[in-house]
């Protein structure tokens, strides 16, 4: 049933960062935090979910969109790449 739902799609919208190519990995959570912020104001019923593709990633829509993050973070999903880097300790 997914996967049908995903070949029967007929548009997305793509929002991107323009120095993500050149980021570092302590860079990444901040840079999701501003895309997430800017698909948020997009993000509705009628989308079907986010596709994360340099991590090839995918969270099917939940309802709101941090709502669908966190489901898909309890349900297997990996997402390492959103959490801040911890500060080593002295």
């Amino acid at each position: 049933m997914r996967q049908r739902v995903w070949e029967r799609h007929r548009a997305w919208l793509e929002v991107d960062y323009p120095d993500g190519a050149r980021m570092s990995e302590s860079e990444l959570p901040a840079c999701y935090k501003a895309l997430f912020l800017m698909a948020s104001h997009l993000w509705g019923e009628n989308c079907l979910g986010l596709y994360l593709p340099v991590q090839d990633v995918t969270v099917p829509n939940m309802g709101d969109l941090i709502a669908s993050i966190r489901w898909a973070a309890k349900n297997g999903t990996p997402l390492p790449f959103l959490h801040e880097p911890e500060e080593e300790k002295a």
